[in-house]
């Protein structure tokens, strides 16, 4: 019986030795990890940057009735002026078919495949407690729907929304787990490039509805109820396509389409009636 324990005793400690080994790396070094992600429904996006100058890269997609891809990316990384550069080495990819019960197709090989590319080169942005990894690359797959936008682009949606730094969009973010009483709610915009900065409101933007004209679509045998709204700023205003105005109960977005010096159109879509806008109710980008 003794002998039994002893050899318990003795398989705990190497496997705890094994874990220590897994977490100190070379030379007995302890290998620390700044973790990046962006998780959404059956979707993500994770990046850990090491100390040791090695970076790990995880991207996956899992469809609700089976199949998924998950694809991991190593390499080397550098870190100057407040960019990062990340210099890809090697692809893990595994394929889940739709089928399910099925076994995973796992492949590996050297990076440079077309398709399987990632991005590289990221500006680090730091607001309150948190830290993004902003592209100018534009990614063509995330919303099929929508025109291709870079992380600059999603990340001056949410900024001007009002919704960072406390909710964030497709992009990178690492959020220091301290706890803070008074956070530094303005962005240092002098921290975007020059050639994103003017995406960025310095205060929300305020237009009256001036006209509205309702159509009606069939889109999937459903009639789908849309509402052109005309209101009274324009570029001069530094209003753009693809900015969203609000009413102060924040009912429903309304989303610029087309933009003159002095007046912009917008568009908001209902399946079913939900709240209508009114001439001469004003609106923002955030209230």
């Amino acid at each position: 019986m003794k002998n039994g324990i002893t050899i318990i005793l003795i398989l705990l400690i190497i496997s705890c030795n094994d874990r220590n080994k897994n977490i100190s790396g070379e030379n007995g070094k302890r290998i620390d990890t700044t973790h990046f992600k962006y998780n959404g429904f059956n979707v993500g996006t994770k990046l850990d940057l090491l100390n040791n100058g090695n970076f790990y890269y995880e991207n996956y997609w899992y469809g609700c009735n089976g199949g998924g891809e998950n694809m991991k990316v190593y390499g080397i990384y550098k870190i100057e002026d407040q960019k990062l550069i990340l210099k890809p080495d090697s692809i893990n990819l595994s394929t889940t078919p739709f089928t399910r019960h099925n076994n995973p197709i796992t492949q590996t090989f050297k990076y440079g495949v077309d398709s399987l590319k990632i991005k590289t080169d990221y500006q680090i942005i730091k607001w309150d407690n948190n830290s993004y990894l902003l592209s100018a690359e534009k990614d063509d797959e995330i919303f099929i729907d929508l025109e291709p936008e870079n992380d600059f682009q999603r990340f001056a949606y949410f900024y001007n929304a009002g919704m960072e730094p406390k909710q964030h969009g497709v992009y990178l973010v690492h959020t220091k787990n301290t706890q803070s009483d008074s956070l530094n709610t303005t962005l240092n915009l002098k921290e975007i490039p020059v050639e994103w900065r003017n995406l960025f409101l310095e205060k929300p933007i305020s237009a009256k509805i001036l006209k509205i004209e309702k159509k009606i679509e069939i889109l999937d045998e459903n009639e789908l109820v849309k509402y052109l709204i005309e209101i009274d700023k324009g570029s001069k205003d530094n209003v753009r396509i693809g900015l969203d105005f609000i009413d102060e109960n924040y009912s429903e977005y309304i989303k610029i389409i087309k933009v003159n010096d002095n007046k912009s159109v917008g568009v908001i879509s209902y399946y079913d009636f939900q709240k209508r806008y009114k001439v001469g109710e004003i609106i923002k980008t955030n209230w």
